[in-house]
């Protein structure tokens, strides 16, 4: 990871880390457990879904939780100018503790080494921060394909489907990881999906119209 850094045009990714949550020019909340992966922008009253893999392992957790944060980085990347400061939060302190420290087991290196790739082609400020679970719940909600309950928690609230970049980690993991090598809480949804997002977000309990992936809950 430091050889990657070192590779990169210029280090800007360290500099000017020391700024106050007030000063965001967004703020993303992410999320993720076994039905699939979050990211949810209250300020745009936006959600994204991507469900995981039928095959994904259940003791990978700690990679999934990551690969939404991943995910809200390409997102940030195609929507916010450069020299943005972010704020993500997850409630997954593995994954803050990976980003913060800019360490992380070999098989999440291409993870990691994405994500700062984005921070430097567009010079965003980022900071990945902890929030507690029971704090996280639109997300939460989202990532567990409750949409309906993310919209109450959230009224106007758009879930939208979405593609999480493909990075060659997943398989190697299900051959080398365990929970504990993790430290994973296997408590719900994570993955980067394939095949029609748009069947996956119509297998919920309450109707809903989706028109291009976008979800509108009636009331």
């Amino acid at each position: 990871m430091t050889h990657h850094i070192h590779a990169s045009l210029g280090i800007k990714l360290l500099s000017s880390v020391s700024w106050h949550i007030e000063d965001a020019d967004a703020t993303v909340f992410c999320d993720a457990c076994m039905e699939g992966l979050t990211f949810y922008y209250p300020d745009r009253s936006t959600g994204f879904y991507a469900p995981v893999p039928n095959d994904a392992a259940r003791d990978i957790i700690f990679y999934y939780e990551a690969l939404a944060v991943a995910s809200a980085c390409n997102d940030l990347k195609a929507t916010m100018p450069h020299y943005s400061q972010i704020i993500i939060y997850t409630d997954s302190m593995n994954t803050v503790d990976m980003f913060s420290s800019l360490k992380c087991q070999p098989e999440f290196n291409p993870l990691l080494q994405h994500c700062i790739d984005v921070m430097i082609s567009k010079e965003f400020r980022i900071r990945v921060l902890h929030i507690l679970g029971e704090c996280n719940n639109v997300a939460d909600a989202i990532s567990r394909r409750e949409f309906y309950r993310a919209q109450q928690l959230a009224p106007g609230l758009h879930i939208q489907a979405f593609q999480p970049p493909q990075l060659s980690t997943l398989g190697a993991m299900k051959k080398r990881l365990s929970l504990t090598s993790v430290l994973g809480s296997p408590c719900g949804s994570r993955g980067h999906g394939s095949g029609s997002f748009e069947n996956e977000l119509l297998r919920w309990d309450k109707p809903s119209t989706l028109p291009h992936g976008t979800i509108t809950v009636p009331h």
